[in-house]
């Protein structure tokens, strides 16, 4: 589809003439209110790792099909890993953004159940095979996998709004947040 883009000025700005600013009928407020909000969505899809903190791996992936046709971005941090050739668990797992709306929260708490919970990390700060994470819930429907293990040619996700754990396995990427 195609977007149109109009500069809308803020309700509140100099430039903006009185009989423009109290035309009636006309929502100069609600326009620049939606704009802003436009505009800092856009900023969070384009860089979800901005609300993670220093230290953490950011994760981001398509949804899958089965849970959300148009294949939104699902996007998330992961905590508590050290860049050292180690295998290690993490301290927390958060899926941050979901554009299906589902699944949002932490992954590692007293309401879920975790089956598995094994990162490799390389020294140069990677996410490396042979890590596994899964993590569900029966109570609230919800099912979070993180999986790079070796028969998989490369790092794969599913976020469920179910309790099944079958999942298709979209593309994940990790990021190290220095």
């Amino acid at each position: 589809g195609t977007e149109e883009v109009f500069d809308v000025l803020d309700p509140h700005s100099p430039g903006l003439l009185q009989e423009q600013s109290t035309q009636e009928g006309f929502p100069w407020k609600k326009i620049w209110k939606i704009k802003k909000i436009k505009e800092a969505l856009e900023r969070r899809r384009q860089h979800p790792s901005s609300s993670c903190t220093s230290g953490d791996f950011s994760f981001s992936f398509p949804n899958d099909n089965r849970n959300d046709p148009a294949g939104g971005l699902v996007t998330g941090c992961i905590s508590g890993l050290s860049c050292n050739n180690e295998s290690a668990e993490a301290t927390s797992v958060q899926v941050l953004t979901n554009e299906a709306g589902f699944g949002l929260g932490e992954y590692i708490s007293d309401d879920q159940i975790l089956l598995n919970n094994t990162f490799n990390v390389s020294a140069s700060c990677e996410i490396v095979p042979r890590s596994f994470f899964l993590s569900f819930n029966i109570t609230s429907s919800r099912s979070l996998i993180l999986d790079f293990l070796p028969f998989n040619p490369v790092p794969c996700a599913g976020l469920s709004n179910s309790t099944s754990l079958e999942s298709n396995c979209s593309d994940v990427k990790f990021q190290y947040i220095p």
